[in-house]
């Protein structure tokens, strides 16, 4: 990596981080003027260290280097551009494009409880795959936070997405409730079709 660029308000983004020990390619890429706010303290980049973030050893720089982390900076550029500029930092036509499906890493048999553990929300015996954004459907691949936590209704083999149909969601779950809101309006019809 090439390191944090010592510029104000310049981002260092890193496509690839290791590959058996070799450094690979970095992009420094400037971040907006009104962005520059988001500078952080000290006591942030701790946090992000004890939840195993590399942070440089003088503590004002870290490496994120899961696109995930970027979330949270993703919402609060949002809040600024709205903020500071009052237009939306978002698509004109926004449309979700991909899901994060959740596929089995081991044969699953059906009853097992899919707990999703620490800060990285990990499912046992499970990884996390896009795919092509869908309404919800008994055979359709079931997003990776609905099916968090919740269990199996039938066996699911090994290299199998796990399927909306496979697992028991409740009636009152929140989420699900949202995601399909969610579909209705994406998709324009009701979730759990097909």
């Amino acid at each position: 990596m090439s390191g944090a660029t010592p510029d104000i308000g310049t981002c260092d983004v890193t496509r690839a981080f290791h590959s058996f020990g070799r450094t690979l390619n970095s992009l420094a890429v400037p971040l907006k003027d009104n962005i520059s706010a988001l500078k952080t303290t000290s006591s942030s980049w701790e946090m992000l260290r004890q939840k195993g973030h590399i942070v440089s050893q003088n503590g004002t720089t870290a490496l994120l280097y899961i696109p995930r982390h970027l979330l949270g900076l993703e919402a609060a550029i949002s809040i600024l551009e709205a903020g500071v500029h009052g237009m939306s930092s978002g698509a004109e036509c926004p449309k979700p494009r991909f899901d994060l499906a959740i596929r089995a890493e081991a044969d699953l048999q059906a009853d097992t409880l899919l707990t999703a553990t620490g800060h990285h929300h990990s499912i046992a015996d499970t990884s996390g795959i896009a795919v092509p954004g869908s309404p919800l459907g008994p055979r359709r691949p079931v997003p990776y936070y609905l099916a968090a936590n919740r269990r199996l209704l039938k066996p699911v083999a090994k290299g199998e997405l796990i399927r909306c149909g496979d697992i028991e969601i409740a009636e009152d779950s929140h989420l699900a409730k949202l995601r399909c809101k969610q579909d209705q309006m994406f998709f324009g019809q009701e979730a759990f079709a097909s």
